[in-house]
């Protein structure tokens, strides 16, 4: 499989990704494009992560748009390895960090203040929705947390007063995007 960037200057490159490996839930090119268009405007220059990173997809967007540096975070140790392997072939490995550890253990050890998070964990962990309160507490003042989830009517996945203001929500398909932050109310669509 393989996917591509869709704007920026990596537009048109390739991710790759192994064959048959079903694991991966990549963010769908037409989210991802809306999401890193409403982040537009506070990229350049940015410290950026990609929390639950997968393919990275969302990570290289960020990069691709002028992020100064992305951390990509990934428990899972094959597909950080990938990850790091695609920004290699990318051109791109100086602006980016790699950490193979859970989110929750990252949450808990990260010193680092970002500008732009961007959280995608898998849909059926339930306890990952409980760190968007932290991971708000690891945005700089100016910071955003993108947090990507499953559509479910009625659902009250979080305690919305731990993470500040309400956050805008955006719909695709059966995928829920929330940004929480100063700029919420950005997002396109909201």
């Amino acid at each position: 499989m393989n996917l591509r960037i869709v704007a920026g200057s990596l537009r048109g490159r390739v991710i790759r990704l192994p064959d048959g490996d079903l694991d991966y839930r990549p963010t769908l090119g037409r989210a991802r494009q809306s999401i890193a268009d409403m982040l537009a405007p506070d990229l350049p220059g940015s410290a950026a992560a990609d929390v639950c990173a997968g393919s990275g997809a969302f990570g290289f967007e960020m990069l691709s748009r002028g992020a100064a540096m992305v951390d990509f975070i990934e428990e899972n140790r094959v597909r950080c390895s990938r990850i790091r392997e695609n920004a290699a072939a990318l051109g791109v490995l100086d602006r980016c960090r790699f950490i193979a550890r859970d989110a929750a253990a990252f949450v808990r050890s990260c010193s680092e203040r970002y500008d732009i998070l961007f959280f995608d964990p898998p849909y059926d962990e339930k306890a990952l929705p409980l760190l968007v309160p932290s991971l708000v507490g690891l945005l700089t003042p100016r910071g955003r947390l993108v947090y990507q989830r499953r559509r479910k009517r009625g659902e009250i996945v979080i305690d919305r007063t731990k993470s500040g203001a309400a956050p805008t929500i955006k719909f695709f398909g059966d995928t829920a995007v929330e940004c929480f932050g100063p700029g919420a109310d950005l997002l396109p669509g909201s």
